[in-house]
Order: C-alpha cells, then structure tokens, then sequence
C-alpha cells in the first residue's frame, strides 16, 4: 500500500471516528489494551485532538506514539512524536528531535510530513536553514495537496525577492480555502 493509499485510510478511520468519538475512544482504548498495535498510533492521535476526551492530554499521546512506534514502527507514531516534539506539547520542546522524526517518516510521502520538514529547512528549526531544501519539501507538499504548503512557498519566494511569485502562490492557496494565506501578507508569519 503506498503511503497516500495508507494515509486516505487513516483519515477514513478518523472520520468514522469523529461520528461519535466518546464510544469510538472507548472502543479504541479497549483494542489498544487488549494488545492490538494497530489502535495504537489512533489512540494516540485522540489523546493529542482530545477527540472522545474533555481535552487533550499530551503525556498520554506520547505514550501511546512512542509505543506504536516501538513495538512495531508505525509511521504514524513516529509522525505523532515529531508533532509532539515539534510544539513542545506532554515532552520537553525539542526541533532536533522534531526533525529526525519526520525525516526518518519522509518516505511514506505524507503531505504534512514535506511541510514540516519544509518549515523546519525555512526557518532553521532543528534543521539548517536552507531555503533550497525547504522549496523542494513546499514543493512536494503542494504536489500531495497541502494548501499551508503553498502559502509557506509564497512567504519564502517573498523573503528571497521574488514577490510576485510569492503573492500568486498565496493568492492561490487562499483561492482553495485557506483564507490566512492572505491576511497576513505583509507579516510573511508561516503557520501549519
């Protein structure tokens, strides 16, 4: 199965599960409990969203991550612990760490995983900065469909000069939804 394949499913599961997340959770915890590695990266997921929960509770998503990963290197785990890493939420804030773990993902061809490294290469968080390296990621994030991709590319071509390019492709982000990709055009802020 290929990574977008794999990735389509996942947000299947998520959307089954946004129906109703407290039974859904319930079902969920009880699976991951009984053994089943794969409710584990899910489990996960609910406890960073708070989905099926009162809020979110970070050490648990951690725990849970880390145990996909470990027990049988699920990606979305690994993805999972980069994010938590990445904001600093239920660990220790740690862009090295952050970074590893999407690079280590990179080859499952996950949108969101291109744009972290992305974002990462464009502001030299837990990466060189290198604005080459965080085109080619913005690049591949656009081409799998991330709108915050192409906002990001447009604020980096505006901070290397090229405006024009910069303000169609956020132009363009905005067109497909993603409605800040205007409003802070003279901020050049990078969110996502």
């Amino acid at each position: 199965m290929s990574g977008k394949e794999e990735s389509n499913l996942r947000w299947v599961r998520l959307e089954i599960f946004r129906r109703n997340p407290r039974r859904e959770f319930e079902d969920l915890l009880k699976s991951a409990n009984d053994g089943d590695p794969n409710a584990y990266s899910h489990l996960g997921y609910a406890y960073e969203t708070g989905e099926g929960l009162d809020s979110p509770d970070y050490e648990k998503a951690f725990e849970w991550y880390e145990k996909a990963y470990e027990q049988i290197h699920d990606v979305w785990g690994l993805i999972g612990l980069g994010r938590l890493y990445y904001y600093g939420h239920g660990v220790t804030k740690n862009l090295e760490k952050a970074f590893r773990c999407f690079k280590e993902a990179e080859n499952i061809k996950v949108d969101y995983v291109y744009l972290m490294l992305g974002k990462m290469h464009h502001l030299g968080e837990g990466a060189e900065k290198d604005s080459s390296k965080a085109r080619g990621y913005y690049k591949l994030a656009i081409d799998s469909g991330n709108v915050v991709g192409m906002r990001n590319l447009g604020i980096l071509e505006q901070e290397l000069g090229n405006y024009w390019r910069g303000f169609f492709l956020r132009v363009k982000a905005a067109a497909r939804g993603f409605r800040i990709a205007l409003s802070d055009i003279d901020d050049r802020r990078i969110a996502g």
